[in-house]
C-alpha cells in the first residue's frame, strides 16, 4: 500500500493541512520540520486512519473529539486507489468523501494483515523508539539474533532482561546449594510429602484439616462481603466526588440569584399592555402640547 495523499482536516493543531506525496517518485521519502511543526502529530494521523482514532487521543486540545477528520488517498499494489475520511467515534468510522459509511475490509485488503501492533513497532517508530531499539542492537554485544529481535519489538531492555531472569533462576536454585529458596522449597516439600503419608492413615488429621479448610473458606466469605461493602462505599464516595463541582455551582449560582432579589413575575401579556401604555402616553403627550398651546393663544 502506498500513501498518495494525507488530510489533516481538522486534527490536532492543524486546521486543513495537506501533505500530497502524490507527485513524489517510488522510494524512501524523508518528511522533516523544525520541533513542534506536526510531525508526530502526523504520525498519529496514519495510525488513527489506518486502525482508528483512539478514544483518549492529545489531538484534541484545539478541536473538539467529535470534529476531527483525517482523509487519505491510498493506493494497492495493483495501483488502484481508494480515497477514505476517518473520524473519531466508536462505529461507522470509515467513510467516503461523501460521509457515507465505508467497509473496513476494504481498507484492511490494502494494509495486507499488518495490525496495529506491527504498525506500531515495525512502520510507525517515532524518535524515542528508534533510539531505543539502537540501544537494543547496541548492548547485544554480538548477539545478533536477540538484538535484532530487542530493536524489533521496541525492547531496548531485552538484553537486561534476560541476564536479570538468569541471576534471579541462579538465586532461586543450583544444583549443588542448599539455601537456595527453591532447594528449599524441594527439601520442605520432600518432608511434607512424608508427612502427608504418615498421616493419611489417620482420620483425625483429616478431620481437622477438614474444619480448617472451612474456617479459612469462612473468613473468605468474609472478605469477600467486606469487599463488596467497599465497593458499594467507594461507588457512592466516587459519585459525591463527581456531584461536588456541580453542588458549587449550584451554591453559587443560588447566592447570584439570591443577590438579585425578590422577582415581579410579569402576565403574558404584559409587553402588549406595555406597548399600548407608551402609545397612550405619547399621544397624552402630544395632546397636551397642542392644548398648552391653544391655551396660550386663548390667554392672549
Amino acid at each position: 500500500m502506498r500513501l498518495l495523499e494525507l488530510h489533516l482536516a481538522p486534527f490536532g493543531h492543524f486546521d486543513d493541512a495537506r501533505l500530497d506525496l502524490s507527485p513524489l517518485p517510488l522510494g524512501l521519502h524523508v518528511i522533516y520540520g523544525r520541533n513542534e511543526a506536526g510531525k508526530s502529530t502526523a504520525l498519529r494521523a496514519v495510525r488513527g486512519l489506518l486502525y482508528g482514532i483512539p478514544e483518549k487521543t492529545p489531538d484534541v486540545h484545539t478541536h473538539e473529539g467529535p470534529d476531527l477528520r483525517i482523509g487519505a488517498r491510498l493506493a494497492g499494489a495493483d495501483g488502484r486507489e481508494l480515497r477514505v475520511v476517518r473520524r473519531k467515534g466508536r462505529k461507522n468510522t470509515l467513510l467516503d468523501e461523501g460521509g457515507a459509511p465505508l467497509d473496513e475490509q476494504r481498507l484492511r485488503a490494502l494494509l495486507g494483515g499488518v495490525g496495529p501492533e506491527l504498525f506500531e513497532t515495525m512502520f510507525g517508530l517515532d524518535h524515542a523508539a528508534l533510539r531505543a531499539g539502537g540501544e537494543a542492537l547496541a548492548a547485544g554485544r554480538g548477539d545478533l539474533g536477540e538484538s535484532l529481535f530487542s530493536a524489533g519489538l521496541g525492547a531496548s531492555g531485552l538484553h537486561e532482561v534476560l541476564r536479570g531472569l538468569a541471576a534471579e533462576a541462579e538465586a532461586l536454585f543450583t544444583p549443588q546449594a542448599r539455601n537456595r529458596p527453591l532447594n528449599e522449597a524441594l527439601r520442605r516439600f520432600a518432608e511434607l510429602s512424608r508427612e502427608t503419608t504418615q498421616l493419611a492413615s489417620k482420620p483425625s488429621a483429616f478431620q481437622e484439616q477438614e474444619a480448617a479448610l472451612e474456617a479459612k473458606r469462612g473468613e473468605r466469605r468474609a472478605i469477600e462481603a467486606d469487599l463488596l461493602r467497599l465497593r458499594g462505599e467507594r461507588a457512592r464516595l466516587v459519585r459525591m466526588r463527581d456531584a461536588l463541582p456541580r453542588l458549587a455551582r449550584r451554591r453559587r449560582l443560588s447566592d447570584e440569584r439570591a443577590q438579585v432579589g425578590e422577582v415581579v413575575l410579569l402576565d403574558e401579556r404584559a409587553p402588549r399592555a406595555r406597548e399600548e401604555a407608551q402609545r397612550a402616553r405619547d399621544e397624552a403627550r402630544e395632546a397636551i402640547a397642542e392644548l398648552s398651546d391653544k391655551l396660550r393663544r386663548l390667554d392672549e
